[in-house]
């Protein structure tokens, strides 16, 4: 028998109840009430009283002990929970196979008296309990996942959880180890990062008026250059990621000066030598300039409800790769590395090469938190989908142009369906020449199943930065941080940085994202 913290268990699971079930805290178990409701489940020899301490079977996990009790407890208690209840009582062919929490390595101990048929409520709470064990310790056991899809109990508890969220392909890596040993979950993180500095005047001395060729910019503040100076620190200089990766058979380039997309690409076949890198080592790596007052002045009043805590790119670059293969190897090692140099990853990364924007345009971007405690953006892009990225630039422009506009003429409205178009011909080419599947060929495995093609009026969803939204007949509809359902005609700036989605991850991204304006309130 084993004893367990009843408060840190219930902790870890406390997020599930809320978040997909939606029950209040106050209606989750207290260690009083669980002992006065240890007297039902006695007499199924699941969990016993002594005293205040629990004593659990042999071999059952405590989460899902914990797990267990409160499920039994709320049942009647959340909307969700109850349609789920009534749906597993009208499926009779869904039963607890032992197989399946067996491939768990858990739960061997309900399974002792194999021919006690339990009610059906109990057979509901040992289940989900058991399914919640499963997937928060092996979500990341592929083999394990493939083999628990074949039983029709995991679909059903999967379905009812609404855990899908945006795939992260690439070399990604699934789960971050820290300095002290914990671990984090990537797909765990939240879907946007915060900055701890929040007010706009910490990042712009509105004192000093600059007039530029796009208007009049503002000086950074020493707080953002010093960020700008730490970030290139970190990644290069000979004493950063340059140096960690390159034990690895990586060789990292920072490009000096403008190049064109062409120069870039020469200097990824050849490097600074001129010897042909037939072994893949060379990765470019870009500085960008600090991001422009009036651009980060735009977000933090149109998206971010006048809280610059979410502006998270004024300062940034990009690794730029030469193929699929050495892009997955970088990020393995890259993400990974970043924690040693003190850079957090703090909000999911975005992988548009598997979740492409609206025209096609894929790259990888992910938000660190500097060891001082600022963001930086980094993305790692592909050198075939920067040259494509150069080559739609004109339509990109031409089609910002027309957005200026109140008042389209049709013929206007045909012509940025045209440039839209233009790009998704041009972005497709780049994702061949990459070695990446095509918007097209991705569209099609989204659809497949559904007996038609995707039409023009058909919704589809997306994350755009961070906020969940849709499109339907060339129109936008999304709830920004505010909490202000708003739409409009598809801006240049939408189908270049929204990530798609498939419903369920966006039905994920709605309450990750309803959690995270909560918490900024």
């Amino acid at each position: 028998m084993s004893e367990y913290n009843f408060e840190k268990v219930k902790q870890s699971f406390d997020g599930i109840f809320k978040t997909t079930f939606k029950i209040k805290s106050s209606a989750i178990p207290t260690v009083q009430q669980l002992e006065l409701m240890s007297e039902v489940v006695e007499g199924l020899n699941v969990i016993k009283k002594e005293g205040k301490v629990f004593l659990l079977p042999k071999n059952m996990n405590q989460g899902t002990a914990l797990a267990f009790l409160c499920f039994f407890m709320l049942l009647g208690k959340s909307a969700r929970l109850r349609r789920m209840t009534e749906m597993f009582d009208k499926m009779r062919f869904l039963l607890l196979e032992k197989n399946l929490y067996a491939l768990a390595g858990i739960e061997t101990s309900m399974f002792s008296e194999l021919e006690v048929r339990y009610p059906k409520k109990i057979n509901l709470a040992l289940g989900m309990a058991s399914f919640l064990h499963f997937e928060k310790f092996n979500s990341n056991n592929d083999k394990k996942i493939k083999l628990a899809k074949d039983y029709p109990i995991y679909g059903f508890f999967r379905s009812f959880l609404e855990i899908d969220k945006a795939k992260l392909g690439f070399g990604i890596p699934k789960v971050l180890t820290y300095e002290n040993g914990s671990t984090i979950q990537t797909k765990d993180l939240p879907p946007k990062a915060v900055q701890v500095n929040c007010e706009i005047e910490k990042y712009y001395d509105f004192s000093q008026p600059k007039i530029t060729s796009k208007g009049i910019e503002y000086e950074p503040t020493e707080l953002v250059k010093n960020s700008d100076d730490l970030m290139k620190k970190t990644l290069n200089q000979g004493q950063g990621i340059d140096r960690a990766l390159a034990p690895h058979g990586l060789n990292i380039i920072t490009v000096q000066g403008k190049k064109t997309e062409e120069e870039q690409k020469q200097i990824l076949l050849y490097g600074t030598d001129g010897v042909f890198d037939a072994e893949d080592k060379n990765i470019l790596l870009l500085f960008g300039p600090i991001k422009g007052s009036s651009r980060s002045v735009e977000k933090v009043r149109e998206d971010y409800k006048e809280d610059a805590s979410f502006l998270n790119d004024l300062v940034r670059a990009t690794f730029v790769c030469k193929n699929v293969k050495q892009l997955e190897k970088f990020n393995s090692l890259f993400f990974r590395e970043m924690l040693k140099f003190g850079a957090l990853l703090t909000s999911r990364p975005k992988d548009k090469l598997s979740n492409p924007s609206p025209v096609g345009y894929g790259d990888i971007n992910a938000v660190f938190k500097l060891s001082n405690g600022f963001s930086c953006e980094i993305q790692v892009s592909l050198i075939e989908m920067v040259i494509a990225k150069s080559e739609a630039h004109k339509y990109y422009e031409r089609q910002r142009s027309l957005e200026t506009k109140e008042n389209l003429t049709p013929a206007e409205k045909a012509e940025l369906e045209y440039l839209e178009n233009k790009q998704i011909g041009i972005f497709d080419s780049g994702r061949t020449n990459s070695g990446v599947e095509t918007l097209a060929q991705l569209n099609r495995k989204k659809n497949r199943g559904k007996g038609k093609r995707a039409s023009y009026n058909e919704v589809a969803f997306y994350d755009f930065d961070g906020m969940p939204a849709f499109t339907r007949n060339g129109k936008v509809y999304y709830i920004d941080y505010s909490n202000t359902f708003k739409e409009g005609l598809m801006s240049s700036r939408f189908a270049y940085e929204a990530m798609s989605l498939t419903r369920e991850q966006f039905n994920t991204l709605v309450s990750e994202f309803k959690d995270l304006i909560k918490i900024k309130k």
